[in-house]
Order: structure tokens, then sequence, then C-alpha cells
């Protein structure tokens, strides 16, 4: 995650906090899943199919050895699952 999708991150997990700010929260966590979407979109319009498919460090453990669509899409639904379920049933 970059910077700024951090940055947007630790600001909707504080603004969902609370009542008062939690509609402001939930814009700045659209924000933040828009962000997300459009980068990944543009790295299926800007790479070549096979880049996007590639698997660069295909026997090291962890997420890097996985192709570029199966890295980010589960830590983006795992983040945004982990933030509503926490909200909702906290």
């Amino acid at each position: 995650m970059n910077k700024d999708w951090s940055e947007q991150n630790k600001r909707m997990q504080l603004l969902i906090k609370k009542a008062d700010s939690f509609d402001e929260g939930r814009d700045v966590l659209f924000a933040l899943r828009d962000d997300l979407m459009n980068t990944l979109l543009s790295f299926r319009k800007e790479l070549k199919r096979e880049d996007f498919d590639a698997m660069p460090f295909m026997n090291a453990d962890g997420y890097h050895s996985k192709n570029i669509a199966y890295s980010i899409w589960p830590d983006i639904t795992a983040r945004i699952s982990r933030i509503l379920y926490g909200t909702f049933s906290g």
C-alpha cells in the first residue's frame, strides 16, 4: 500500500469510529476503494497480458510470488471486510 493509500486508510479508520463522522469515513473508504480499483484498471490497460499475468518471483514466499491481480485483490477485499466487520460488529 502506498503512502497516500495508507493515509486515506488511517483517516477512514479514525472517522468511522465515531457516529458523528461515520458518513465522512464511509466517503473516504469509497474514495480509497476507487483509487485502488483505478490503479488495478490502469495496470490492466498499460500492461501487456503477459506482464499482468507474470509471476516474477514464482518460488518465493509471500504475495510477491503471485501475479498482480492475485497479490492485490485479496488485500483490498480483506482490508475492507475487516474495517466494515469491525465497525458493524464492535
